[in-house]
């Protein structure tokens, strides 16, 4: 948001339609996220609550989750000072030529500090977690699956209405790219980008007036013995005299 200030309505009102969607898209990204430790609590059996197994478990999930939105949100810095934008397709496709993206990122970021910072970051939170027994109740608390379903069911109910529903078209509420941009979740616009597998072309490339382009390829293509006819599409008029001839059917 700091990058693109500048380029942002100034009122008052503005920052509040950015705010305001961007929490509804910031919060549907939260749901997809804890989605499946929600999914784990709710299937877990009373029996395995609080077992050297369940603690495993719940850590590496939890630990897996940090990472995840941390790596996003550091990510996403260096890729809006490149393409101005949440992340899209783009990224998507650094997802297949990972190789060729690390070894850039590598060349132009101090990589294992950025990874060193991360990794101490997500202890930090974990011993934050620890200090304050935030853990105290997951790990003693044998509530019953009916009470569980009744907390957790309606989280994952509003995680198939965003999934299903809410589009990352739907942020696209002004003519201001910008604002756009900024009131959009970078996780649920790279899950969006990964369904609808496409790039718009007029973003992110240079483009002429369609009347203009075909003027200016009908006058590379113009040639005095083949006029060019005046349509959509380029086509060359071609008018064939040939010499009248004589022919005799011949039946068999």
């Amino acid at each position: 948001m700091y990058l693109s200030g500048t380029f942002v309505d100034p009122s008052l009102l503005g920052w509040v339609k950015v705010f305001a969607v961007g929490a509804l898209f910031d919060f549907g990204a939260s749901i997809f996220l804890i989605a499946p430790y929600l999914l784990f609590l709710l299937v877990n059996p009373k029996f395995f609550i609080g077992t050297l197994f369940d603690r495993i478990l719940i850590y590496f999930i939890l630990a897996l989750t940090f990472v995840i939105t941390l790596f996003s949100f550091m990510g996403e810095i260096p890729f809006w000072e490149e393409f101005n934008t949440r992340y899209n397709f783009i990224a998507v496709d650094y997802l297949i030529y990972t190789f060729e993206v690390v070894e850039n990122i590598n060349q132009s970021y101090p990589l294992p500090i950025l990874i060193s910072g991360l990794l101490m970051l997500c202890t930090l939170l974990f011993v934050g977690l620890i200090r304050t027994k935030r853990f105290h109740h997951t790990f003693s608390d044998r509530m019953s699956f009916l009470g569980r379903a009744i907390r957790i069911v309606p989280f994952l109910l509003i995680g198939l209405i965003y999934g299903f529903y809410v589009k990352n078209a739907h942020a696209e509420y002004s003519s201001n790219t910008y604002v756009n941009e900024l009131s959009k979740n970078g996780v649920y616009s790279f899950f969006a980008a990964y369904r609808s597998n496409e790039l718009d072309f007029n973003s992110f490339y240079a483009t002429l007036d369609k009347e203009h382009s075909f003027g200016i390829i009908r006058k590379e293509l113009l040639q005095p013995t083949k006029p060019i006819c005046q349509t959509p599409f380029i086509l060359f008029c071609v008018n064939l005299v040939l010499p009248k001839r004589r022919l005799c059917p011949i039946l068999c």
